[in-house]
C-alpha cells in the first residue's frame, strides 16, 4: 500500500484492537532496520526467528527530509535502506512499544525528524511520535582533542571527517578493502591514527 495507506492501516488496527491492543504504529526508519542482520537474507533469518510472512519491502513512518513526498523504507533482502516516493507501494510491519531489552532497556534512538506529513488527525508519521531515545543536548561534544563525543550513542569520533593524509596515511577516497586492510602501503597504521586523534590509549 502507499505510506499514507499504511499510516492509515494502522489506524485502522488500533480500531480494530489487533492481537488485543490499540497502540499499534508505523516503525520508525532506525526500529524497522533494527531487525536488518547484515550477515544474512533479513528476510530469510527472520522467518526462522519466530516470525512469519516476512516480506521484502517494509515503509517506515519517517519521511526523506531532501524530498518529503519520498519516505524511508527497507529492503529485508539486503538490509538496504532506501527512499521511495510516497504513492508507490510497500508492505506495512506494525510494532507496539516493549520491554526492556536482553541488554536491560535497548531502546532505539529516535531519527530527529520533526516536521509532521501524515494526512491523518491525530497524526501518526515519525514527526508526530517522536519514537525511540531523545537526542541529549548538545547531541555532540567536541573533546578539545580532534576528536567529537555523541553524547546519544557514547561513540568517540575522529574529528576530521574529510580522510585526511595523516603520516604514512593516504587520504581522500579509497576502495573499501584497502580502508581496513592495515597492510596496505597507503592505508596508515595505528599509531599514525593516534596522530589524528592527538592521543594515545594505554
Amino acid at each position: 500500500m502507499t505510506w499514507q495507506a499504511a499510516l492509515s492501516y494502522v489506524v485502522c488496527l488500533n480500531t480494530a484492537s489487533y492481537l488485543g491492543h490499540s497502540d499499534w504504529r508505523l516503525p520508525n526508519v532506525n526500529e524497522l532496520e533494527s531487525l536488518v542482520n547484515d550477515g544474512h537474507s533479513s528476510t530469510t533469518w527472520l522467518n526462522g526467528r519466530g516470525f512469519t510472512g516476512v516480506r521484502t519491502t517494509y515503509w517506515s513512518s519517517t519521511t526523506y527530509a531532501n524530498s518529503t513526498s519520498y519516505a524511508w523504507y527497507v529492503y529485508m533482502s539486503t538490509g538496504g535502506v532506501y527512499s521511495y516516493g510516497k504513492s508507490s507501494t510497500n508492505y506495512v510491519w506494525a510494532l507496539r512499544a516493549g520491554q526492556s531489552g536482553s541488554f536491560g532497556n535497548s531502546a532505539i534512538w529516535s531519527t530527529g525528524q520533526t516536521i509532521l506529513y501524515d494526512s491523518n488527525n491525530p497524526k501518526r508519521d515519525d514527526g508526530a511520535l517522536k519514537e525511540g531515545v531523545a537526542w541529549p543536548t548538545p547531541r555532540f561534544a567536541d573533546n578539545g582533542n580532534n576528536t567529537v563525543t555523541d553524547n546519544l550513542t557514547g561513540l568517540i569520533w575522529a574529528k576530521d571527517a574529510s580522510t585526511p593524509t595523516v603520516g604514512s596515511c593516504t587520504g581522500g577516497l579509497i576502495p573499501w578493502q584497502a580502508a581496513i586492510t592495515s597492510d596496505q602501503p597507503s592505508i596508515c597504521q595505528y599509531a599514525d591514527l593516534l596522530l589524528l586523534v592527538g592521543h594515545y590509549r594505554s
